[in-house]
């Protein structure tokens, strides 16, 4: 069964914090990896990652730390969720290719946070 978004949510928390150019980036990611299944994106996620300084991904770890903490805006399941995709952030990776990447929302380090998303509201898991 493919997997149903909560767009919503999504397009909320995006569009909070990323430009309009960031947001058209963004829908591109949610086009190409809407129907990738879980492992997919995960070992995208790990590739991805590389990529990424490691203060931007302490920065991924910090801000979905404060997601978890919005009691109301996120379920029991999505707490788990984001623990799970916190826990494939790779903070200490000796083998990252990159800490070059300065800004947050730029490149690699948009689209690791696009797929930490992508695996926390999914509404069906689909392998």
């Amino acid at each position: 069964m493919p997997r149903k978004y909560n767009n919503n949510m999504n397009l909320v928390l995006s569009s909070a914090i990323l430009t309009d150019k960031d947001m058209e980036e963004y829908k591109k990611f949610m086009k190409k990896y809407e129907k990738r299944s879980d492992r997919y994106l995960i070992r995208e996620i790990r590739r991805i990652q590389r990529k990424v300084s490691t203060e931007n991904k302490k920065l991924h770890a910090k801000n979905l730390d404060k997601l978890a903490q919005m009691d109301g805006f996120v379920d029991d399941f999505s707490k788990r969720k984001i623990n799970y995709v916190k826990n494939l952030i790779n903070i200490n990776d000796s083998n990252a290719e990159a800490e070059v990447e300065g800004q947050f929302f730029d490149g690699a380090s948009l689209l690791l946070w696009f797929l930490l998303l992508v695996i926390i509201f999914r509404q069906d898991v689909r392998y």
